[in-house]
């Protein structure tokens, strides 16, 4: 089995991943949280001496994995450009920690955009009939701005509900949204 170190914003974005990518991949990772008791904000930390980075330096020395995967929100959209680049250096500060033996995933606003891909898989959680609030054609959920709230406020989703909903989500769909796109193959090099 590959051993993949996961560092994300919280325990419900790896769990997320997780549960998407071995559903994916059946048998073939084993994913483990390379970093706990780590959250959004704390992740900000990368000067050099942080107890951040240290904590990251010295688990992936531990536990040793075949690759690791940074996961981290953008918290705006890509034409937001300095708030979008300063975390998008953020998260090439964290891959500095594990010498660059990672995948990247910086998913425009938030994991949840990826959950605005797969409506269908939403509706039927919570009985709901969400129609995505875009207007392009077919709908691009990397412009809709704090899709979590959306959720929040259309279907009663809470964050507790992701890891649940990545093991249903269909991954197909997913690739429908270019952050995510690009992200898979990267992530299969890594496997090949």
């Amino acid at each position: 089995m590959i051993r993949v170190g996961l560092i994300g914003e919280s325990p419900n974005d790896t769990k997320s991943f997780q549960n998407l990518f071995a559903r994916r991949y059946p048998g073939v990772f084993d994913f483990f949280s390379l970093v706990k008791n780590r959250t959004g904000g704390q992740l900000d930390d990368i000067k050099e001496d942080s107890k951040t980075l240290r904590d990251i330096r010295y688990n992936y020395q531990f536990e040793k994995p075949d690759f690791v995967v940074l996961i981290r929100d953008s918290d705006a959209l890509e034409s937001e450009t300095d708030k979008f680049n300063d975390r998008l250096q953020r998260l090439f500060a964290l891959g500095n920690a594990v010498t660059h033996n990672a995948v990247y995933l910086l998913c425009v606003w938030e994991m949840e955009t990826l959950l605005l891909a797969d409506l269908d898989t939403v509706n039927n959680m919570f009985g709901t009939s969400l129609v995505y609030p875009g207007a392009a054609e077919p709908p691009d959920p990397m412009l809709k701005v704090d899709p979590k709230q959306f959720l929040v406020d259309n279907c009663g989703y809470k964050v507790n509900d992701c890891p649940e909903l990545f093991k249903k989500i269909d991954f197909n769909k997913l690739l429908n949204v270019r952050f995510f796109n690009e992200f898979v193959p990267k992530f299969e090099q890594r496997i090949k």
